[in-house]
């Protein structure tokens, strides 16, 4: 401590001796000197008249200066001003706040403005900002097309925007408006933003078809962009009248008459008077018309008819004749019916009947009346003895005009035949009788019997047989006979529908256990009658293995995981179904030998079910269970790639190799492809730019990429694709004109497929919001098309209810060569209400879909039902073709019932009490059974909810 205190001494001793003097031994250092900068955050700025902005100055000060500092700026610009805070900037304080000002004068344009900092003792800083004042501006809104008649009128409403602080009026103008149309300018007011404009169009300005004019906004000082709606000029109609006779047929009875009210349209603006006339009146016939001149404001007249008793009976034509000046005249024509003279007459429905001895018999007596209404009494003569004729009711009044004549004839009674002769008799107006008659022949034959026959079944175990068994009635025996039937084997049930037969035919449904015994067999079918002694047939059965078996029709499953749950078939289109189980390398062969039908269920999912029902000829089952390897094929490759070239959220490219197809959207270019067919395959890609207007989505490809029989190995990377690269070619286009869109959700849409075995799924068009005019489709350039390639062009129409699809038509064309082309779409599906039946609920719900086939899709019909329960989703197609129904003008297909078929389990029908989405497709292709040049698809759906 006591060092520390010496040395401080020193240092102070040291400091006074080199303080003084004579000599200059000492260096004096002068003060800083004093500094000031400032610096502007933001330095630029856009600011509209009427509005202001703000910046930061920042003071930085050196040299030790401590003054206070004054904020100023100035521009040219008259209109500008600035505002600090704070204006003066003590020691200490580093920055101000400065606000900009843009007046209502302010000159528009660049300006910049000069910020100064002073004070005392202190060179003053300065520091610019760059101001902009945008000139004020005007918007105006889009408006609607115009249609207007000739002669007419029409307005548009007018909205507009003002911007960059223009407050002044707005004058609207139109120009470039077709010969014969005016429109006056329209002016709206510094307070408002809307206004009307009032389109006139002469009665001699020609008709145009949406003609193009120009919208204009103007307002002191202001600018504005013009907008270009379209008119469109029909033709006025032309003046005319029409007639209307309510009712146009009449009926009276001779020296009669009646009324019919005769109305009068005008049309296209005709007003004035219309004169009427009546012709051709038979002698006989007087008519009057009140009035017969219909002044402008009048537009029906009554036409009254009267008749002598000497017009002839029978159908008279009358004419109404209609004129007026400068209108073509017209007629219109009432049908006069004339009653002839009061008759009755009776006829038999049958006459002749038979009977044999111990039954009976009827037929039904028909009365026609002519001017008649009173009471007419019937009665039956000629009956031989045991022969007991009642006719029910014997007096037939008002609308009453059939009774039932009915012969029981007693089993004494011989046989042969016997007259019995039904007479009618009627009282007429003012006195006297008109009676008829007809005569019934009645044959009696021997006592009443039958005899059954039975057809052969055949059956595997676990399914299903039929026999018809045959009721061959004699002597006129009608009544219900009983069936059963017994000597089963075992392990075998049968039953009859029906049990107690009125007619002719039952079928005898043989069951089969999994373990019933197989081999030949002989039933016992025992029919009972009430009065008749017992009959009994035999019915030969055979009960097979069940198995794979061998037949004509073979169905194969490549992909492990499309192996069915479960197989049947039936043979025929009323057999019964039968389970077919796998054979080797799961192939399930069954025996169709006309028509019939193959139904397979499959695991759909977690937790989920799907069956399938197809029904058709054979050749065409046959062809449909080989396409299931080629829909579903075993194994595939697993590839990756990128694509290169792609720019911006709305660009996206899409590739598809051997049946495989990959995408990458928003700004991802990588992608992954699983699936892809083995062996040497086509490979397409594009790069394609989706635009979202409204309701209106198109998506357009720029550039396309074609690498033909390539063959990477399975779990390579496919080298990039790259659609700046030089083999990138441009996609042709092409323009389909489509009719009959009938106000649907228009999608016009091209995808390409090679004959190589790729099939590009790409939606290039208008995927929504099409129009019935030229819509663009996007493909492969003609030089890189060849034989077995073709485009694809799709046009559909969707109705769509409540956001969802209710019914759809669809046109698809084959061709090698994109090219202008136009459709026409299909009508309406036609399907019977609804389209849907429910038609059973136990032990599933059962759907049928129904209506009548058309000759635009007269091949094919589907039937898709889905439905989702307690996170489980079951979905059945049914679908059928034309040479399954055998010609038939209308369709029904049903969901089966194969609860009674080995091996099916219930849990894989739909729910009853839960809600169904179905959809009913029916589709032609014009008879093709292959891809070629100019092949149309027609199809027409419909789709809807239903809880069963």
């Amino acid at each position: 401590m006591r060092r520390l205190q010496l040395f401080s001494f020193a240092l102070l001793a040291l400091a006074g001796c080199s303080g003084g003097g004579d000599g200059d031994g000492g260096t004096v250092t002068p003060p800083p000197t004093p500094t000031i900068a400032i610096a502007l955050a933001p330095t630029t700025a856009t600011v509209a008249r009427g509005a202001t902005a703000t910046t930061t100055v920042t003071l930085t000060r050196g040299g030790n200066y401590t003054g206070a500092v004054t904020l100023a700026a100035s521009s040219s610009n008259t209109g500008v001003t600035v505002a600090f805070n704070p204006a003066s900037l003590p020691n200490g304080t580093t920055a101000s706040t400065a606000t900009i000002t843009v007046g209502a004068t302010a000159t528009t344009g660049a300006t910049t403005l000069t910020f100064t900092a002073s004070g005392a003792g202190v060179t003053s800083a300065t520091s610019t900002l760059a101001l902009t004042v945008p000139a004020p501006g005007i918007t105006l809104a889009p408006v609607s097309n115009l249609s207007i008649v000739q002669g007419g009128s029409g307005t548009i409403p007018l909205t507009i925007t003002r911007t960059n602080g223009y407050t002044g009026d707005v004058t609207v103008t139109a120009t470039n408006l077709p010969a014969g149309v005016t429109a006056a300018p329209f002016t709206i007011g510094a307070a408002a933003t809307t206004g009307t404009m009032t389109v006139n169009v002469a009665a001699s300005a020609a008709t145009a078809d949406s003609a193009q004019f120009t919208l204009t906004a103007s307002g002191t000082g202001a600018t504005s962009t013009p907008i270009t709606p379209r008119l469109t000029i029909t033709a006025a109609t032309t003046p005319g009248i029409s007639l209307n006779a309510n009712p146009a047929a009449v009926s009276i009875t001779a020296g009669g008459g009646t009324n019919s009210a005769i109305t009068v349209t005008r049309t296209g603006n005709f007003a004035g008077a219309v004169t009427l006339a009546v012709s051709n009146a038979p002698a006989g016939m007087t008519t009057t018309l009140t009035p017969a001149s219909l002044a402008a404001n009048v537009t029906t007249s009554q036409l009254a008819i009267a008749t002598t008793a000497a017009v002839a009976a029978g159908t008279h034509t009358l004419t109404v004749t209609a004129t007026g000046t400068g209108v073509t005249t017209k007629t219109e024509q009432v049908v006069v019916t004339v009653a002839p003279v009061p008759a009755i007459s009776i006829s038999a429905s049958s006459s002749a009947l038979t009977a044999a001895a111990g039954a009976s018999t009827s037929t039904g007596i028909t009365l026609v009346r002519t001017n008649i209404t009173g009471d007419v009494t019937l009665a039956a003569t000629g009956a031989p003895a045991g022969v007991t004729a009642t006719l029910t009711p014997s007096t037939l009044s008002g609308a009453t005009l059939t009774s039932t004549l009915n012969l029981a004839v007693a089993a004494s009674v011989a046989p042969g035949t016997y007259p019995i002769v039904v007479n009618a008799s009627g009282a007429l107006t003012g006195g006297g009788t008109t009676s008829a008659q007809v005569t019934v022949n009645l044959t009696v034959s021997a006592a009443q019997g039958y005899t059954m026959s039975a057809s052969a079944a055949s059956l595997q175990q676990g399914g299903t047989g039929t026999s018809t068994v045959t009721i061959t009635r004699t002597g006129g025996f009608a009544g219900t006979v009983n069936l059963a039937v017994s000597n089963l084997p075992s392990g075998v049930t049968a039953s009859f529908n029906p049990a107690a037969a009125t007619a002719t035919t039952s079928t005898l449904t043989f069951t089969a256990s999994a373990g019933a015994t197989t081999g030949a067999f002989t039933a016992t079918i025992t029919g009972t009658a009430t009065g008749i002694a017992n009959v009994t047939t035999t019915v030969a059965g055979t009960v097979t293995a069940s198995g794979g078996g061998g037949g004509n029709v073979t169905a194969r499953f490549c992909d492990a995981a499309e192996y069915p749950l479960w197989v049947a078939s039936r043979n025929g289109t009323t057999g019964a179904w039968t389970r077919v189980t796998a054979g080797a390398n799961q192939t399930y062969s069954f025996t169709i030998t006309g028509v019939g039908g193959v139904a397979w269920a499959k695991p759909d999912g977690n937790n989920g079910f799907a069956v399938t029902v197809y029904y058709g000829s054979a050749q065409e089952l046959t062809s449909y269970g080989l396409a299931e390897c080629a829909n579903n094929p075993a194994g595939g490759k697993s590839l990756t790639g990128t694509f290169a070239g792609l720019s911006g959220a709305l660009q996206s490219g899409q590739v598809s190799i051997g049946g495989a197809f990959a995408s990458s959207t928003f700004g991802q270019s990588g992608f992954n492809l699983t699936g892809v067919a083995m062996g040497n395959t086509d490979l397409i890609a594009f790069r394609a730019n989706t635009t979202i207007n409204g309701t209106s989505v198109s998506m357009v490809p720029d550039k396309g990429i074609l690498r033909r029989n390539v063959n990477y190995p399975s779990g390579s990377a496919i080298p990039t694709l790259d659609f700046n690269a030089s083999e990138a070619f441009t996609p042709a286009s092409a323009q389909v004109t489509v009719t009959n869109p009938s106000g649907g959700l228009l999608t016009v849409i091209a995808s390409f497929q090679t004959g190589n075995g790729t099939f590009g799924g790409f939606s290039f068009g208008n995927l929504t919001g099409g129009g019935s005019g030229a819509n663009t489709v996007y493909g492969l350039p003609s030089a890189l098309t060849q034989a077995g390639d073709f485009h694809l062009v799709q046009a559909t129409s969707t109705v769509v209810v409540n956001n969802l699809p209710v019914s759809a038509r669809s046109v698809t064309l084959f061709n090698r060569d994109l090219a202008n082309r136009s459709v026409t779409l299909g009508p309406d599906l036609a399907v019977t209400g609804s389209g849907l039946v429910t038609i059973a609920t136990t032990p599933y719900a059962r759907l049928r879909v129904n209506g009548t086939w058309q000759s635009e899709y007269g091949d094919m019909l589907f039937g898709t039902f889905s439905q989702s329960v307690a996170n489980v989703n079951r979905s059945w197609v049914v679908s059928a073709t034309r040479a399954y129904f055998a010609g038939a003008s209308t369709f029904e297909v049903d969901m089966p019932d194969f609860s009674g078929v080995a091996g099916f389990d219930t849990n894989w029908g739909l729910r009853a009490g839960s809600s169904v989405s179905f959809g009913a497709v029916a589709y032609s292709a014009g008879g093709a059974t292959a891809t070629t040049e100019g092949l149309t698809i027609r199809s027409a759906s419909v789709y809807g909810t239903r809880t069963p």
